[in-house]
């Protein structure tokens, strides 16, 4: 099964495309019961939609932000949202390697002051399953934990200086 959904998955860079904004907030409001969250908003923060055919089953977004506890440097706040119907193995991965390299590409070309990526985990599950320092396939790093017990997982560009 998962096999012929890969077939038909698709990842396509949505960034400040309006013509995406509304088809994310169908997907979220799809999804969650409660986004509480301005969607229109964070529609403009979209960086990547995964498509099955034509309907969203995920999304990626991210917005600039200094982080005290990591000498107020600039990094991209990081966020992923798949339908839980659709997760199946390395999706994950794959959506945040597009987004990473995009975000990047943004840092290497002089358009974004952001260093790098900076993402929690929420997933109760994926915490207690996943404790590895490094993820060996979004090269995410562990670098604490916030007080509710969430792992803060961030990952440098290339030629970054910290």
């Amino acid at each position: 099964m998962s096999e012929i959904i890969n077939q038909r998955l698709q990842i396509q860079n949505v960034w400040e495309n309006e013509d995406a904004y509304s088809s994310s907030i169908t997907f979220w409001e799809r999804i969650m019961s409660n986004t509480g969250f301005d969607t229109a908003k964070r529609a403009k923060e979209v960086i990547c939609q995964v498509k099955l055919d034509e309907k969203v089953i995920g999304v990626s977004t991210a917005h600039e932000i200094e982080v005290p506890n990591f000498n107020n440097n600039s990094f991209f706040s990081y966020r992923m949202l798949i339908d839980p119907e659709y997760r199946i193995p390395g999706l994950s991965d794959k959506l945040i390697s597009e987004s990473f390299e995009f975000l990047e590409g943004l840092y290497v070309s002089g358009r974004s002051k952001s260093i790098g990526i900076i993402t929690l985990i929420e997933n109760p599950e994926l915490i207690k399953k996943r404790k590895e320092l490094v993820y060996p396939t979004s090269k995410l790093v562990l670098a604490g934990y916030t007080k509710k017990g969430k792992q803060i997982r961030l990952r440098y560009f290339k030629g970054a200086m910290i």
